[in-house]
């Protein structure tokens, strides 16, 4: 149950999605609306309001991602609502049952639009979103048409500040948001909405979750016989996973971004395929195929639903190339498609090839967009040294690749011995820069004396700016935008080695071999030793935050090991659970960290695969 109320901070949010639109709420309140298609500007927020206090719980239905209210004024009950994503129109939908006056839900616009009434249908507001707007950072080049349609027992007037106001009166009634890209999909599909009634779109999106669910489970099906508590929480990730991916197979990083990220996809697709979503994992390999067989290359980030935009981070051709050949390798290796890989053959190709240009002492640099850069814990000025992550990303990829590939007639016996020359010398590398006894480096300055620095790059600027664009690196070898270059002073930094907890639980995520049991066991208990009194352990030892996959791979490496200490990193996992169901992007202590994105695909698919290992080893 998630309860929500108008006077305390309850930052948990659940997503609710089709493929065209993905709306995602905050208790009674509305925070983003999306679509069609996903990537589109923030359509508009809703607020709900009363001059009373108001308190809303909610429950998810099983299998689903439909939603059912209790709101209540001054503790007496007062609107009952359902609400849900249409299944087969992009509508968001919230059906009521007024018990009292005192509910108000106001809805607000777009910064660079306004309601208007439709003159030709009373009672109908809209909002017109031209093109040129930001889906994220990113103008788009469609319009998004979206209408307000109210009806039953509520009353609608526009505010002073230009805010739609809904007053909920005793009686039943509904509230529809449909969405367009197009002006005539936006009022046919609004008239087919009228024409039906919003309550005829219940049922219809009900046989949708559950021929969903009762497709993953049959793909899945020893998750029939889980306990009932851990069988919600598998749930409620498979319907937040599946709530965020557009119909063309990318899945939202969670309700800031609305950018399909290769990494997140990566972790994404791994918790997919333990719970039975197969067809999902293969669609999200079908976007990025799609992306490359369009532009010839992989960005961090591609739009949904459209390609007005592309997410380009420092060193792209690092990390991100090297987790998309193992994202391919994990779903052939469940499903036995090669046909599909054969087919995905010239991206999985072009993955590989553009990493080899960048090793240098067998080692290759960071990726710009790696979370614990992001998020303050690795400084980006070290994104050029040696990095162990996607260094073991390549050597791993690698050790498939050639198989796979001389196995299908793609790479010669000769050819493949070249490459995995590369990959011996990359694991050569990666024990002796990385590989300390007891820990990981995540960082090797060392790769810096095997380069030069390319002078341009895409990504942040080390200035402290803001500025996300093209960079120049400045004669103190710091990457600049061309607002800060040659004008602010930003001193020569090379980081020495640092721990990050994250890397070293990476090897049993990847499958790696790398690390002898033994090894791994005293690397995890190095980890595992950090623990403060509630069990909490920083991503980098010394800082108070993790990175939300951290409980997943301690989980994922104890359960390799058949660790007993598995039980305890299992229960505490789950108590970082929010109570709509979900993991979140960072966590500070016991609780999520302030400001962090919620409803996380990358992280709730990292630890269900954790949770599903671990239970799959203890039924």
């Amino acid at each position: 149950m998630r309860v929500w109320t108008n006077t305390e901070s309850n930052g948990a949010i659940h997503a609710m999605g089709n493929g065209e639109m993905v709306v995602y709420g905050q208790g009674a309140n509305l925070t983003n609306i999306y679509g069609p298609p996903y990537s589109a500007p923030n359509t508009l927020s809703l607020t709900t309001e009363g001059s009373e206090q108001l308190q809303d719980t909610a429950v998810r239905e099983m299998g689903t991602s439909i939603w059912n209210h209790k709101t209540s004024v001054a503790g007496q009950p007062a609107v009952d609502y359902t609400e849900f994503v249409a299944s087969d129109m992009a509508a968001y939908i919230r059906l009521f049952d007024c018990k009292s006056e005192g509910v108000r839900w106001v809805l607000h616009p777009h910064p660079a639009a306004k309601f208007t009434q439709c003159a030709l249908v009373p009672g109908v507001w809209q909002q017109i979103i031209k093109a040129g707007q930001n889906a994220y950072n990113y103008p788009t080049n469609l319009w998004s048409f979206h209408r307000i349609v109210p009806q039953g027992s509520c009353k609608t007037e526009l505010s002073p500040n230009g805010d739609l106001v809904i007053s909920i009166l005793p009686g039943k009634g509904s509230l529809a948001v449909v969405g367009a890209s197009t002006y005539p999909d936006a009022v046919t599909e609004t008239e087919k909405l009228m024409k039906l009634g919003a309550a005829a779109y219940l049922e219809p999106t009900h046989a949708h979750w559950k021929a969903f669910t009762e497709r993953r489970l049959a793909a899945k099906p020893e998750l029939k016989k889980l306990p009932a508590d851990m069988a919600e929480v598998v749930d409620s990730i498979a319907t937040l996973i599946k709530s965020q991916q557009s119909n063309d197979g990318g899945v939202m990083a969670g309700h800031y971004y609305a950018l399909a990220y290769v990494r997140d996809q990566y972790g994404t697709a791994k918790g997919m395929l333990s719970i039975g979503m197969v067809e999902e994992a293969r669609k999200n390999l079908e976007f990025r195929l799609r992306k490359y067989l369009l532009f010839g290359t992989l960005q961090t980030a591609e739009t949904m639903g459209v390609d007005c935009a592309r997410h380009i981070h420092e060193n792209d051709e690092s990390e991100g190339p090297g987790y998309t050949i193992l994202q391919a390798r994990d779903y052939i290796e469940l499903t036995g498609d090669h046909a599909f890989g054969q087919k995905m053959w010239p991206m999985l190709d072009w993955c590989w090839t553009v990493q080899t240009k960048h090793l240098a002492g067998g080692l290759l640099p960071f990726n710009g967009d790696e979370t614990y850069v992001a998020g303050g814990f690795f400084p980006r000025s070290g994104l050029n040294q040696g990095s162990a992550d996607s260094t073991l990303v390549f050597i791993e990829a690698g050790k498939w690749l050639g198989k796979w590939a001389v196995d299908h007639g793609y790479w010669s016996n000769g050819f493949a011995k070249d490459q995995m020359a590369m990959v011996k010398q990359a694991s050569e590398a990666y024990r002796k820069h990385f590989f300390a006894g007891n820990l990981i480096w995540a960082n090797e300055p060392e790769r810096l004396d095997h380069i030069t620095p390319p002078r341009f790059r895409h990504g942040v600027c080390e200035g402290s700016c803001g500025w996300f664009g093209w960079t120049e690196r400045s004669d103190k070898g710091r990457y600049l935008c061309p607002n800060c270059i040659g004008v602010k002073d930003v001193p020569a930094e090379v980081p020495a080695k640092m721990e990050v907890n994250s890397v070293s639980l990476l090897p049993a995520y990847l499958e790696s071999d790398i690390l002898s049991n033994e090894e791994t066991q005293r690397v995890l208990e190095h980890v595992l030793s950090q623990a403060d009194a509630q069990g909490h352990i920083s991503s980098v030892p010394g800082k108070p935050a993790c990175v939300g996959y951290d409980p997943g791979l301690i989980l994922i490496s104890l359960t390799k090991l058949h660790s007993p200490k598995a039980k305890q990193a299992c229960e505490r996992m789950l108590k970082l659970l929010d109570d709509t169901g979900a993991w979140v992007e960072y966590y500070g202590g016991g609780d999520a960290r302030i400001g962090c994105c919620r409803a996380r695909p990358w992280e709730s698919g990292i630890n269900v695969k954790a949770l599903v290992n671990y239970l799959s080893q203890t039924k």
